[in-house]
């Protein structure tokens, strides 16, 4: 006891685990004796007398139920104790030592059912998760290098706690931050702080717009989502603590939540021939030419058009094809062509036949060529070359979406808006889904409608299917209007 601790609280806490590391210690029940409590408080003694030792002797409980174990040690400094002003009586009642020993348990039990690496600080396990990222994807991966710095954006809204103690609500804080982080908040600030970022731009007469709610799920969510899948793979939590959280600001202008699909929107009847226009003046031989011509037919993603090969361009069941898929059955070629293909998911694996408006367009007698000049190996698109992130179709991208806002001003409508063209014209035709989900290369519990789930019945017969599309199955492509 000294003078920071005047009202004794301290002294009190001691006095309690005292008594009860003795009582363990002796082996001795935790709640003292109500029947000596009783006689005590029928004789009641005073401070004097706790200090000169009389009463029950070391270990004794006093009037109030305290025990004075320290009180023989008082009596051999008489004068020091005297100085000292007299302590309270400290009360140690059963509901007391029910507490603490419920307190003690709890805690034995937490500790007991912490999960391994459970207590580790997040920041302590980043490197492994990264070096994971990077066996999976490659150095020059484009979305390992968004990793390191989402994570610094996380641990500065929400601390770098120990992994186990990451909850719901801190994923709720997170995502209400960032879903006010303004557009290029780093450049136009110059601080890495999120909270300092906003805090500057709602100081401004007129504030930067905020990121967009897709950019806010697919560039900051979704990488924490992954970091946590991965601690929940190790064994480390039980669950993702980011499981169905998403940007808030995923509304349509008259305030209704709209659907994932409305997030990109495809091309109105109008803005087809409209951009063919702006394709027809660029060369022949380039992707600008062919981007508008090709991906509305075929459900193909830009960077899968971006790194076609004439390799690509066969025929399968009688029909001419792209084949993103290159079953090898013992052929070389087709074994590591498959592996160059670096695709977005395993179902992008996949055979498209090739959409008759598209060969009336003349794009075999272009693939002919390509494959006469430069080999069955050539990129089909030359000037696809690939970023310091092995993305082919990035500048493509920029020129492409240059091209849109000359047609459109809804930033809603971009070039992957294609892929909704091929959909919608699908669902147009009457294409059974598990046929068009071939086409497009969606996973194999995905379906189109409403975000529903199939039946495992309809699962496992799609699962044990051919990937390649049968010769009835490639026939709808005639049917399709676009």
């Amino acid at each position: 006891m000294n003078e920071f601790d005047a009202p004794q609280a301290r002294w009190a806490e001691r006095a309690k685990y005292r008594y009860l590391i003795e009582r363990l210690v002796e082996d001795r029940p935790l709640v003292p004796d109500l029947t000596q409590i009783r006689e005590a408080d029928s004789n009641p003694r005073s401070p004097d007398d706790v200090y000169s030792g009389s009463g029950a002797g070391h270990g004794a409980v006093t009037a109030s139920g305290s025990s004075v174990a320290a009180a023989s040690s008082l009596a051999a400094h008489a004068p020091l104790a005297e100085a000292a002003p007299a302590p309270m009586a400290i009360s140690i009642s059963p509901a007391d030592v029910a507490a603490m020993v419920e307190r003690g348990v709890e805690a034995a039990v937490k500790r007991a059912m912490a999960r391994p690496g459970s207590d580790d600080l997040l920041s302590s396990r980043v490197p492994a998760f990264l070096d994971k990222k990077r066996e999976e994807l490659g150095d020059k991966a484009k979305h390992l290098a968004d990793y390191p710095g989402r994570i610094s954006v996380f641990t500065a809204i929400v601390g770098d706690k120990p992994i186990g103690r990451y909850s719901v609500e801190d994923m709720h804080r997170f995502r209400d931050v960032v879903d006010d982080i303004p557009v290029k908040a780093k450049q136009r600030f110059r601080t890495d702080d999120p909270l300092l970022q906003i805090k500057l731009n709602s100081e401004l007469a007129m504030p930067v717009p905020r990121i967009d709610p897709v950019t806010v799920d697919s560039k900051y969510l979704s990488p924490i989502k992954t970091l946590f899948s991965h601690f929940v793979a190790l064994a480390i939590i039980e669950r993702n603590p980011l499981d169905g959280i998403a940007s808030k600001r995923v509304k349509g202008e008259d305030g209704i939540e709209i659907d994932a699909s409305e997030e990109r929107l495809p091309f109105e009847p109008h803005h087809m021939p409209a951009l063919r226009t702006i394709a027809d003046r660029k060369p022949r031989n380039s992707p600008d030419y062919w981007w508008i011509r090709v991906l509305p037919r075929t459900g193909l993603r830009l960077d899968e058009f971006a790194v076609l090969s004439p390799l690509d361009i066969r025929k399968i069941n009688g029909r001419w094809c792209i084949d993103l898929l290159h079953l090898d059955d013992g052929d070389p070629i087709h074994r590591e062509r498959r592996r160059e293909l670096d695709l977005k998911t395993a179902s992008s694996r996949r055979v498209v036949p090739i959409h008759p408006a598209l060969i009336g367009d003349g794009f075999l007698d272009f693939v002919e060529k390509r494959r006469k000049r430069d080999g069955a190996h050539a990129q089909l698109f030359p000037q696809c070359r690939a970023d310091k992130y092995g993305c082919y179709s990035a500048a493509l991208s920029k020129r492409l979406a240059r091209q849109i806002d000359k047609v459109t001003t809804d930033k809603r409508h971009v070039a992957h808006s294609t892929r909704h063209n091929f959909a919608a014209a699908c669902d147009a035709a009457g294409v059974p889904v598990s046929v068009r989900e071939k086409f497009m290369g969606h996973a194999l519990d995905e379906d189109g409608q409403k975000g529903r789930r199939h039946s495992s019945r309809e699962k496992l017969k799609r699962r044990y299917g051919s990937p390649i599309p049968s010769a009835e199955e490639m026939a709808w492509i005639d049917r399709l209007t676009i």
